[in-house]
């Protein structure tokens, strides 16, 4: 019978390491499953644990007084989170962490993860470079955020859900997570109106179609020219 261990061993992430060096963690690991809507985190909790996510979707949001969305990230499966405020001087969550989906997820002390990382520096190196990656990703990011054409936003915005998410098929790319108009907006920063409306052209183009709140891409070249 496989052990949680036996789990992460096959993960990209955690594939450096031995499974004997894994198994210290083992007495600290624990494993949670969580219905869509759920709440890991919230922005401002202390900043207790770190997690592992083995399936489903996680949405990472960071919102000022006003209630106004400030950040918006998902989280897909395979993927450590959160990555920020490791190995920094913070005591709170600076997101809030949602199910977007029905999710599982591996958890344990973010000060037991930090000392673990620490002493295996192979690990160390992929983390550095995973959260590279997603600087890289936040920065072209805040890039096409600041363009002030509100079609092209939206437009941006489906190529990195794309991109980011996309499940790659014979003749489309599907995004599995459940978009709505007013979800596509609010990560756009644009009204819903407008997101309806490029919506409804690339529809009518055959570029996409949703069914269920799916999204499915079928000119994938047309999004990739997108982002730069």
């Amino acid at each position: 019978m496989s052990t949680i261990i036996d789990v992460l061993k096959k993960k990209e992430l955690f594939s450096c390491l031995t499974k004997q060096e894994l198994s210290v963690l083992e007495p600290f690991l624990y494993e949670r499953k969580l219905k869509k809507g759920q709440y890991l985190f919230w922005q401002g909790d202390p900043k207790q644990r770190m997690y592992y996510l083995l399936e489903g979707y996680v949405t990472l949001e960071k919102s000022n007084k006003q209630g106004s969305l400030q950040y918006h990230q998902y989280i897909k499966k395979d993927s450590l989170f959160p990555y920020n405020g490791l190995f920094a001087d913070t005591d709170e969550y600076c997101h809030s962490a949602i199910a977007e989906t029905d999710v599982h997820v591996v958890y344990l002390s973010i000060d037991v993860f930090e000392g673990f990382v620490a002493k295996h520096s192979r690990l160390l190196q992929r983390l550095i470079k995973e959260y590279g990656k997603i600087l890289e990703g936040q920065e072209r990011r805040i890039q096409h955020g600041i363009i002030p054409n509100a079609q092209e936003r939206v437009m941006n915005s489906i190529s990195y859900l794309m991109m980011d998410l996309g499940v790659e098929y014979p003749n489309y790319i599907r995004i599995d997570i459940p978009l709505t108009t007013a979800k596509i907006s609010s990560i756009s920063g644009t009204s819903r109106e407008t997101a309806s409306m490029v919506i409804n052209k690339l529809k009518r183009e055959k570029k996409l179609t949703i069914k269920g709140k799916v999204m499915y891409i079928h000119e994938p070249q047309y999004f990739e020219k997108l982002v730069i």
